[in-house]
């Protein structure tokens, strides 16, 4: 007796990609990857990495900002004291 929405998950452990899918097929499984704790940890800390470069830019986008807007005061005082 099958229930609609049913999932059977089977977890293997291959060395090869390849050989899952290729076995996926022939059993006609959606077939999901997972990654190894250590590519996690690396997958991981390539995120963190790329959180603290967006926010330094970010940063540095939001202080060009202020800096632009000082000069652009500073020719606007220095425009009416010309006239």
């Amino acid at each position: 007796m099958a229930i609609a929405g049913a999932h059977l998950i089977v977890i293997f452990k291959f060395k090869s990609s390849e050989h899952i899918k290729e076995i996926g097929k022939v059993l006609k499984l959606r077939v999901v990857l997972l990654q190894s704790f250590v590519e996690q940890e690396k997958i991981g800390s390539l995120f963190s990495l790329l959180d603290k470069t967006i926010a330094l830019h970010q940063r540095k986008l939001d202080l060009l900002k202020e800096q632009k807007k000082g000069f652009l005061q500073k020719i606007v005082c220095l425009g009416s004291i010309i006239r």
